[in-house]
């Protein structure tokens, strides 16, 4: 077993309960100002980065005309499941929020990924809105979903919506539906 903390590998003999230290010769722990530039270094590779959603299925909203409410556009997603299947209520579930142009009424501070507990096919994309005019906004998904039956089969998907928003306060403020047909 790995004893991170102190560099060294263990290995326990479970009849006894004895635990030896594996030494390798010629090899030793790094020093201290090594070990900060290592832990540092896996704190950034830690933090979630976007995945490039290559090979996802691409939906292509038309462009629509919205009023903010209270500030903020919603994105209802839904997945919709062949018959037979359920989202994988196990399976870690998030989505991206973002966009190709540089700037524009939806507020590039709020972008990023959110984290959906637990996974599940219906939800909402709340789009913080200051100003008008026109954007488009991106919502990048991967999915895992299960046959029903007990020991069925699961598969992955990934999807992305790009929708184009025209921000005009005499317009409806009801949600966007975003709608991704998952094929059998």
């Amino acid at each position: 077993m790995a004893d991170t903390n102190n560099h060294l590998l263990r290995s326990m003999n479970l009849t006894t309960g004895t635990v030896t230290t594996l030494t390798i010769e010629g090899l030793s722990a790094p020093d201290e100002s090594r070990r900060s530039s290592l832990a540092s270094a896996d704190r950034v590779a830690a933090s979630p980065a976007k995945p490039d959603f290559e090979g996802a299925h691409r939906e292509q909203s038309r462009l629509v005309s919205v009023k903010p409410v209270d500030g903020v556009v919603k994105l209802h997603v839904s997945l919709k499941l062949p018959a037979g299947w359920k989202i994988n209520p196990l399976a870690p579930m998030s989505y991206w929020l973002d966009s190709t142009r540089a700037s524009g009424p939806a507020d590039r501070g709020a972008f990023g990924r959110t984290k959906l507990d637990p996974p599940t096919a219906e939800f909402d994309v709340p789009v913080r809105i200051s100003g008008a005019g026109e954007d488009e906004v991106a919502v990048s998904l991967s999915y895992f979903y299960c046959q029903t039956k007990d020991g069925g089969v699961c598969k992955v998907g990934s999807v992305v919506f790009n929708v184009p928003l025209k921000i005009a306060p005499n317009e409806s403020g009801a949600p966007i539906k975003l709608v991704h047909r998952i094929p059998d």
